[in-house]
């Protein structure tokens, strides 16, 4: 019994010896397997014997198992690549890869990903990488990761310019100026500031503003436009005709001169919306406050006031002598505003304005409404009068040129307009038990039981560090390996030589009967 148990114990020894030779096998195998982890064998011993002695009961060993064979989820070092969508994590997480066709997904070490010819970011198989997604606003979702894709088969659309920021500063020394002129904007003002501004459609137009003191740390401005690009402002205008008390003729001018020259008397509302008319000549023809002048009928002599419409029937003497004269400015005002600043030039009030209602019809089918909040991060110093920069959220369309990757795992659509707009955002995941991950080929992991649930995020602190043109090698260890093999190699010619050595004694004792 005893010597014929030698024999299961010796070939114990080669079925794990040579379990722990494939081990090593594949490892030595994978050396060059981007992102591949290695694994070791575990051995443990069978349970023993009881035999009885002289000096009582004993052990004798039955051979050995094989207890488990364990992944090794150390570090891989890093290798430069020259492609943008190679990623590699620092860390201990893993990035996740979709099953087509079901909710399936698997893990990675291998970063060695593309774009497939429908957007789709891919591993090296053609399974889809997962990603948070990227609202229009440009936060991100707070949604379960899905599918990463940026779209290469349409133009991106153009997005009209919402809000424009001025960052300035204005001289303090600057001479008080005369009331601004569109007609002179040069000649009536301090300082200027110009930008290009995008209607709906991804037109570019020039907006500019002019700044003009008028008085100790008060300023105006006014932001104009090419009168040639703007449509007329046909919708907003109107005549008024009024009876002159003085010499009882009928006049048809335009509110402010009548207010001057009529002897009318508005009242409160009236007045506030009369002096918020701007002084551009087109825009002075607002309607609403034309009629607001005619609702109230607070006429001073009893002069009769109507308002006569742009689209009405009737003539339009003044609109047809402004239509030839040749004083016209070649800009509009589409807005005005005033700042102000206390002693030490802090902006005090008027950081922030917009363009008059339907004032950018840039008539070319973009959409009239939209109007443009005007931001002003300025201040006022004595130094020369300068722009220390400017920007506005608007641009026109564009087809996609290339995509990259930052070091936060961000995929970057990187457009022909100059745009860079954001599109999803790697997911990693991480397991309390990366150990218990069941490998199911194609250097991808499943999760298990024993590996827990993963918890899904993306790079930063907790989840690790992801880096672009980078990919991870395998950390396998060639001169570990090596000695490992020559050790297992050892135990298994040791296994071996018991076997024999056990055969040998049988033999012996087979011939006692001889």
């Amino acid at each position: 019994m005893g010597i014929s148990s030698a024999l299961y114990s010796g070939i114990s020894g080669l079925n794990t010896n040579g379990n722990a030779m494939s081990v090593i096998g594949n490892n030595i195998a994978n050396t060059n397997t981007v992102g591949f982890k290695g694994a070791r064998t575990v051995f443990s011993d069978i349970l023993s014997s009881t035999v009885s002695g002289s000096g009582g009961t004993s052990q004798v060993g039955r051979g050995t198992q094989l207890s488990t064979v364990d992944n090794i989820f150390s570090q891989g070092t890093f290798e430069s690549t020259e492609s943008a969508t190679d990623l590699a994590i620092e860390g201990e997480s893993f990035f996740m890869i979709g099953v087509p066709g079901t909710a399936e997904v698997r893990y990675t070490r291998a970063g060695a990903f593309r774009f497939d010819n429908q957007g789709f970011m891919v591993n090296a198989e053609g399974l889809r990488v997962q990603g948070k997604q990227f609202l229009t606003d440009g936060t991100m979702s707070i949604a379960a990761p899905s599918d990463i894709r940026v779209d290469n088969t349409v133009q991106v659309s153009a997005n009209p310019t919402a809000n424009v920021t001025l960052t300035t500063n204005l001289d303090a020394n600057s001479a008080v100026g005369p009331v601004f002129d569109p007609a002179d904007p040069l000649g009536t003002s301090n300082y200027a500031a110009s930008l290009d501004m995008f209607d709906s459609l991804g037109n570019t137009h020039l907006l500019t503003t002019y700044f003009t003191k008028t008085s100790t740390n008060q300023w105006d401005w006014n932001t104009v436009a090419t009168r040639s690009e703007l449509a007329p402002f046909a919708t907003l205008r109107a005549d008024i005709a009024a009876a002159d008390t003085t010499t009882g003729a009928t006049v048809v001018t335009d509110l402010n001169t009548l207010l001057t020259n009529a002897n009318i008397t508005l009242g409160a509302a009236t007045a506030a919306a009369a002096a918020a008319v701007p002084a551009d000549p087109d825009l002075d023809y607002a309607v609403e406050v034309a009629q607001a002048v005619v609702d109230e009928a607070t006429v001073a002599h009893g002069a009769a006031v109507t308002a006569q419409g742009a689209g009405d029937t009737g003539p339009d003497t003044l609109t047809a002598a402004m239509a030839t004269t040749a004083s016209q400015p070649t800009v509009m005002v589409v807005g005005r505003g005033a700042v102000s600043f206390d002693s030490s030039g802090v902006l005090q009030s008027g950081a922030t304005g917009t363009t008059f209602a339907n004032a950018l019809n840039w008539n070319n089918g973009a959409d009239a409404t939209l109007a443009s909040n005007l931001n002003f991060n300025t201040t006022q110093n004595t130094s020369a009068s300068v722009v220390i920069g400017q920007d506005q959220d608007g641009y026109g369309a564009g087809e996609l040129v290339k995509v990259s990757i930052d070091n936060e795992g961000t995929i970057i659509g990187n457009y022909s307009n100059g745009e860079n707009i954001k599109v999803g955002r790697v997911a990693l995941a991480k397991f309390s038990n990366p150990g218990g991950l069941e490998g199911v080929g194609g250097n991808m992991y499943a999760e298990t039981g024993n590996s827990g649930a993963a918890r899904v995020g993306t790079a930063g602190s907790s989840m690790g560090k992801v880096f672009t043109n980078s990919l991870e090698q395998s950390n396998v260890d060639l001169a570990q390996e090596f000695v490992k093999m020559i050790t297992t190699q050892r135990g298994f010619q040791a296994n071996s030589r018991v076997i024999t050595t056990t055969d040998e004694m049988l033999g012996e004792l087979i011939n006692l009967k001889r």
